[in-house]
């Protein structure tokens, strides 16, 4: 049972070198220890030749090496808990530096008191140093770090006995039996042991001064009594005495095993536990690589039944050394697995201030079971039993006692079984673990990705957790076992309210008593990638409580087999191992958190996740290198002048092009690109990314005059072009441009061969670094794009690579890019979402493209959809309409996703759409500073009986994984709840890095890591966006913010057209500061019927303009992107005001 007060833990301070010189203090002692002690027993047998008396020097040798432990320990205890453990590790070393040279002396002299003397000093300084040894660990790593700091500590341990157990006679032989000498090479390694213990950062003394007695029985007594309401302490301690009694029976019977047995002499015998010590560091690493951060607490029965198992085998194997090798070995592999686990809770679950006499206080039951061993393994021998039986007797004595290992820590053990496959599939971390408490009842609330969420989440912690889980598991065979053994909690959205509450109150129990409750307050696992909202249930179980709830968020696993990614479980074998996994537990939140609150924490959590990534990202060019390399010859892109290319092809033209572009550009940071889309256009945007350079994609819509501020803003010295695309978009010469087709004039066969090989077989960061000259990182810049200019004048938009990079992952992690799958590219490369989604996505996504230099040629662009069988299109509506005219049904029948983006999809264009084509166009949202994809609508799931939510019509859809959105009222900047309308902030590792050379803009949009942008919108419950209008495009008439978009969607009923053929902007008023004008497109429009219209809707007084407002126009203008050009309908509302006498008198 735990406690049922909660405590948060601390963060001491990661494992630093203090922890180096602290192993390597340690494993000279302990080496120290085993030489010092062969020596002496080598020097005081030296002459001797009876078997009766070599037994006895090492009898009494054996005897006074034991004694100390039992005489000092306690009081070393005490003194690690009165002193600082540095400062004892220190002093304890530099004594062993004199006990050394005195035994250099004493074995000169040859006197055996002497050196018997020595050999109880040295003991002596190992008793002393052994309680500080232990108990330091905590001060010198992290919780997180406990385990495997404690692995590699008893793997070293391990390793000195093994090397100090095989020196003294590599040394008696050096030195020709002058063991005085032999000795000084202890001299030497105390002398290391001191220097590495004097480089161990100080560690502050706990100063404890509780009442001892020199009675150190009662001591121990008294120090274990104090801990006994910490039951699972208690067991640890005893564990670990355990261990070692069995470690000393072993040792004790190995040699008349192996003499009677293996026809070994003494010493040979002595090797055979050598063996098992080389397992026990073996075993010791095992259990710290599956504990990982944490205390693994399954691999406690693990070990036992291990080591019953090797231990029984043993007593049984015939004398084949082939077979009894290996199982001494596994007897001690298991032992290690045994005593890690064991050991690190000793050291973390003991208080401070009696870490030392706890520790002290195992270490003396350990020693007391050695002493029994010695007894118990006398008894048997003057019973008559041989060694062999012995192990028998071993191995059933360590059977009972691993059964009633399982049964205390069954639910550890089974999971840990569990966990095993896992544990190998996965690299699990657990990230700000510290944020969950140490103890006491706590609410964690978890995003719910895949099938094996609960194991994932419970291998990060050492405590119980006890899950809330849907009710159909616990009646599936196997899986019903395991949620009881595990403590689940059933629960089901069927049930009736009666079981509903029985089971809340079930959950509330269990956080009474003290257990962390888990629940997935989504109700089900995720069919689309998305986080589903939160259902209020938890609530209920917190309520009127302050047990804290942590938010988290699972990040890896989706895409798995055991997630729903590709619409059912177990339904294609995995294509990676290792895969890392991390879990994320964000800061404690209030037991009164609203379901919306929590759940836009877990979505920020899914942020800092996704940003994580970035650390083990690569750059835009080494992505698709990899992918080039898998699959060289599959279809990559094309165009609509005949080019067809493959991956290698691409890769091989794109290194050729960045050769050639690197001469030209010298330290050019910034490459600008006036292209149309086409297979050039991409080859020479990769080129550019491969050289760690920054393209530049300019506008080739705008007039000459923006495309100049632009060029002069981003300081570009060289602008990639074609002679013959400049000449057909009459675009003037400049003296800075360079032409594809002179650049690539002198390219030959050879140096195409060199480079599809080096595609091939170079590494593809290694081909980067070379290229640029240094490692492209995934923060460098990977592109600058101008915004369109729509409501002002164009910014320099700066987007690294891995901004683009985690906009695409989020992407693919919810809309599946299949190989098969054609992308129809219309937009062009100096939009983002062209940038992005039309150029890098189908690369990385491994499907291809077919380029389309002009989305308004909508023949053109139903010819090539029809031609190249494209599955997928990014558009914008206004491009739509132009389809829907001019494009026959047949022709696009093959398109099976539309997205589209960059302005409103009307529902009267969707409609249109679907009922010509057979397929309904779905709308998303993203701006330039975001790399530049938010959000958009799918199709419904449906996948395992349940039907899931994924577009609703209206909305621009759910933020894709990895980015969160929120509203904020525009008066008070405060966060707004569900439906309520404010301006729209996102948050993500798609926003921007800033505006290029504008640092007081980037700061204006720019918030603790959340974009501003100026959209007004409300989020629904379902964690759906909807957009009402720009901010820019609202107006302020009487202290009342109007939207210009609701007049238009009234003004564009029953026109019978999906063109835009009406605006709504504002022009200065003198009196209520503004007022709106509507701009028609004349002969297709009847300004008095629109009049009326308006005049007749529902629309509040101050969204209906006075008839002498309602102006005709000769076109609505707008920008390449197909968006409304919102400053050239300002300038063209007073213009027709100026020409038809209503202009505003100021």
């Amino acid at each position: 049972m735990e406690n049922g007060k909660t405590e948060m833990r601390t963060v001491n301070p990661q494992k630093d070198r203090s922890f180096a010189f602290f192993n390597a203090t340690q494993f000279l002692g302990a080496m120290n220890d085993n030489v010092f002690k062969g020596l002496m027993i080598f020097a005081l047998i030296r002459g001797l030749t009876e078997e009766g008396a070599i037994s006895q020097v090492n009898s009494i040798a054996a005897g006074i090496f034991v004694i100390p432990f039992l005489l000092f320990t306690t009081y070393g205890g005490k003194l690690a808990d009165r002193y600082s453990k540095r400062d004892i590790l220190v002093l304890s070393t530099a004594i062993e530096i004199i006990n050394t040279l005195l035994a250099v002396g004493a074995l000169a002299w040859g006197n055996p008191l002497a050196c018997y003397a020595c050999l109880f000093a040295i003991s002596a300084q190992s008793a002393f140093f052994g309680p500080s040894k232990y108990s330091i660990v905590p001060e010198l790593v992290a919780p997180d770090q406990m385990c495997r700091a404690n692995a590699s500590l008893e793997a070293l341990t391990y390793g000195a006995i093994v090397l100090g157990t095989a020196a003294p006679s590599a040394l008696g032989q050096i030195t020709g039996g002058r063991y005085a000498l032999a000795c000084l090479a202890c001299v030497a390694i105390a002398t290391g042991g001191f220097l590495c213990a004097s480089q161990i950062r100080r560690t502050e003394p706990i100063r404890a001064r509780d009442r001892s007695s020199w009675f150190f029985p009662w001591d121990v007594y008294r120090t274990l009594h104090s801990v006994r309401h910490d039951r699972g302490l208690i067991w640890a301690v005893w564990g670990a005495a355990i261990f070692l009694t069995l470690g000393a029976f072993l040792q004790i019977n190995l040699i008349p095993y192996g003499k009677a047995y293996l026809g070994f002499t003494s010493e040979q015998s002595g090797y055979l536990f050598l063996l098992a010590a080389v397992g026990i560091g073996l075993g010791s690493l095992t259990a710290g690589y599956f504990s990982g951060r944490n205390i693994e607490f399954g691999i406690v029965p693990m070990g036992a039944l291990g080591l019953g198992a090797t231990v029984t085998i043993l007593s049984m194997l015939p004398p084949i050394k082939a077979m009894i090798f290996p199982i001494i070995t596994a007897i001690g592999f298991f032992a290690g697995m045994f005593i890690v686990p064991l050991q690190t809770h000793i050291q973390m679950r003991s208080p401070g201030r009696k870490r030392g006499r706890i520790v002290a206080a195992s270490n003396l039951m350990g020693w007391c079971g050695v002493l029994m061993a010695s007894i118990l393994s006398i008894g048997l021998s003057s019973a008559g039993l041989t060694s062999r039986q012995s192990f028998g007797i071993l191995g059933v004595a360590t059977f009972a006692l691993a059964i009633l290992a399982v049964w205390r820590l069954r639910d550890f053990f089974v999971r840990f079984c569990c966990l095993i496959p896992i544990r190998f599939a996965y690299r699990i971390r657990a990230i700000h673990n510290e944020n969950v408490p140490t103890s006491g009842g706590a609410l964690l609330i978890a995003n719910h990705v895949s099938l094996v969420d609960a194991l994932i989440l419970g291998s990060t912690q050492q405590r119980r957790i006890r899950f809330v889980m849907e009710r159909g598991y616990f009646n599936r065979p196997g899986i019903g076992w395991f949620c009881r053994l595990m403590g689940a909690i059933p629960i089901d959205a069927t049930d009736s309210p009666k079981k509903l509450i029985a089971s809340l109150q079930a959950a509330r129990k269990a956080l009474d008593e003290g257990f962390m409750v888990c629940i997935f307050a989504e109700g089900a696992m995720t069919r689309t990638g998305f986080v589903r909202r939160f259902k209020a249930g938890f609530e209920r179980i917190v309520r009127h409580s302050e047990y804290p709830i942590i938010p988290i968020y699972i990040g890896g696993i989706w895409g798995s087999i055991w997630s729903y990614y590709h619409g059912r479980l177990f339904n294609r074998f995995p294509r990676r191992c290792r895969v890392p996994i991390e879990v994320i537990f964000g800061q404690p939140m209030l037991s009164t958190s609203k379901p919306q609150e929590v759940y836009q924490a877990v979505l920020e959590l899914g942020c800092e996740y996704h940003e994580r990534l970035k650390d083990r990202s690569r750059s835009l060019p080494e992505e698709v290198l990899r992918i080039a390399r898998r699959k060289p010859l599959k279809h990559c892109m094309s165009d609509t002048s005949g080019r067809r290319l493959n991956f290698l092809q691409v890769m091989t033209g794109a290194r050729i092009l960045a050769g050639h572009i690197r001469h030209l550009a010298g330290d050019q940071s910034h490459i600008g690109i006036l292209l149309p889309p086409s297979c050039p256009t991409a080859l020479v945007n990769i080129a550019v990314a491969m050289l760690g350079k920054t393209s530049v994609n300019l506008s080739y819509v705008t007039s000459d005059q923006v495309r100049n501020v632009s060029i002069e803003q981003a300081g570009l010295k060289i602008i990639l072009t074609s002679k013959q695309f400049i000449r057909k978009a009459s675009i003037p010469a400049r003296p800075d441009f360079v032409y594809l087709e002179e650049l690539s004039a002198g390219i030959g066969k050879s140096e195409k061969i060199l480079a599809m090989l080096k595609i091939l077989f170079l590494p593809a960061g290694f081909q980067c670094r070379c290229l640029a000259g240094r490692k492209i990182n995934p923060d460098d810049l990977a592109t600058i794009i101008f915004s369109s200019g729509s409501s002002g004048i164009p910014k320099g938009v700066m987007l690294s690579h891995y901004n683009v990079l985690a906009n695409i992952q989020s992407m693919l992690s919810i809309f599946r890019m299949e190989s098969r799958d054609n992308l129809c590219g219309i937009l062009p490369l100096f939009h983002s979402f062209g940038y992005t989604a039309t150029m890098w996505l189908p690369m990385l996504g491994g499907a291809s493209v077919v380029f389309v230099p002009n989305p308004l040629d909508a023949r053109l662009v139903a010819e090539t959809i029809k031609a190249h069988k494209s599955t997928l299109l990014f558009a914008t509506g206004t491009f739509l309409t132009h389809y829907i005219r001019r494009a026959d049904p047949d022709e696009l029948r093959t398109l099976r996703f539309i997205i589209t983006g960059a302005e409103k999809l009307r529902k009267s264009i969707a409609d249109d759409f679907e009922n010509k084509f057979g397929i309904r166009p779905l709308e998303g949202y993203g701006t330039t500073e975001l790399s530049p994809i938010v959000s958009f609508n799918l199709p419904d799931v449906v996948s395992g009986g349940l039907t899931q939510i994924a577009g609703k019509p209206g909305t621009i859809g759910h933020p894709a994984p990895g980015i969160a959105a929120k509203i904020v009222d525009i008066e008070t900047q405060k966060t707004l709840g569900i439906d309520q309308r404010g301006i729209l902030f996102i948050k993500g590792p798609n926003v921007m890095k800033g505006y290029l050379g504008q640092p007081e803009k980037t700061a204006q949009v720019l918030q603790n890591g959340w974009y501003n942008t100026g959209d007004i919108a409300s989020i629904d419950e379902d964690g759906f966006v909807t957009i009402t209008d720009r901010l820019s495009r609202f107006s302020k008439i009487g202290g009342e913010m109007v939207p210009h978009l609701a007049v238009e969607e009234i003004c564009m009923q029953d026109l019978g057209t999906s063109d835009q053929i009406v605006a709504v902007t504002s022009v200065p008023d003198p009196k209520k500061g503004e007022e709106l004008v509507v701009l028609y497109v004349a002969g297709r429009v009847d300004g008095d019927r629109l009049h009326r219209k308006l005049s007749e809707s529902n629309l509040p007084n101050l969204c209906k303009p006075k008839r002498d407002r309602f102006l005709p126009v000769d076109m609505i203008p707008t920008l390449g992107s197909g968006k409304l050009d919102v400053m050239k309908l300002k300038q063209l509302a007073l213009a027709a005001m100026e020409k038809s006498g209503t202009a505003v008198q100021t």
